[in-house]
């Protein structure tokens, strides 16, 4: 169920590189605004280059907005949180010298979990997204299925309640991406977790989120905002779901 409460909201955001030779800069965003609700799995599409994963980092806090802010509601139900918001990049970025426990602990200490609670919780979080059995497997050593399951895990382990994904699925074979998407869908219920998910794929756009967001141009602005109003599990056959996706793909396009 979403909330209409929101809680991250995109104030008229412009971006911009340093050019290669060193002198200006060029334009990557121009005066995006959008808010995404509590709740919600909301989608950002567009084409590769376009400054999706720019944005995505702009909402992270790990870019400063040229011009432009963003707002971060925390909310009493957010279990005092110590940060908002946790970011899955498309390079995972799993601590190699690390088994797939040791890399859910890591998130813990940061958190501040005590030492003797880590082990409990983060067998836990391993089971949540079905990696029970591979506590003491290392990163090389798990399939790319598996390390994605394993990176949701250590992001779920900072109590955030915002989670940022980029493109966290694109490198998968389809019965691994559709199972990923499931457990996707399934951890955001359980949760309430916020879900920002950039991807260049309108059909997955289509199948998980709640609204997407078109990003298109050169800076990139928003193209238009569509609700997918389809009820889950959503049938790619339906009439429905192909008109969204070639509304989407026009919009793209444009």
């Amino acid at each position: 169920m979403i909330s209409e409460i929101s809680q991250i909201e995109v104030c008229n955001v412009s971006f911009a590189f340093p050019n290669a030779v060193g002198r200006g800069s060029e334009a990557i965003l121009r005066d995006i605004s959008f808010v995404v609700n509590r709740g919600e799995l909301l989608c950002l599409v567009g084409e590769s280059g376009c400054g999706k994963t720019t944005l995505l980092q702009i909402i992270a806090g790990l870019l400063k907005p040229k011009k432009g802010e963003i707002n971060i509601h925390q909310h009493a139900s957010d279990n005092g949180a110590v940060v908002p918001c946790t970011i899955v990049f498309q390079d995972l970025n799993l601590f190699y010298w690390q088994t797939a426990l040791g890399n859910v602990k890591v998130s813990l200490r940061a958190r501040g979990v005590p030492e003797p609670e880590r082990t409990t919780l983060g067998l836990a979080l391993l089971q949540k997204v079905n990696l029970s059995g591979f506590q003491d497997y290392y990163p090389h050593e798990l399939s790319g299925g598996m390390s994605q399951r394993l990176a949701l895990a250590r992001a779920l382990a900072t109590n955030a309640s915002i989670l940022l994904l980029d493109e966290p699925f694109s490198d998968l074979d389809e019965k691994t991406r559709r199972a990923l998407e499931e457990d996707l869908l399934r951890l955001r219920s359980e949760t309430c977790l916020t879900v920002v998910m950039v991807t260049h794929d309108l059909r997955q756009a289509v199948r998980l989120g709640d609204r997407v967001v078109v990003l298109a141009g050169r800076p990139a602005q928003i193209q238009c905002m569509e609700k997918i109003e389809l009820l889950r599990p959503r049938n790619e056959e339906e009439e429905l779901f192909k008109t969204k996706e070639k509304l989407l793909c026009t919009h793209l396009t444009t």
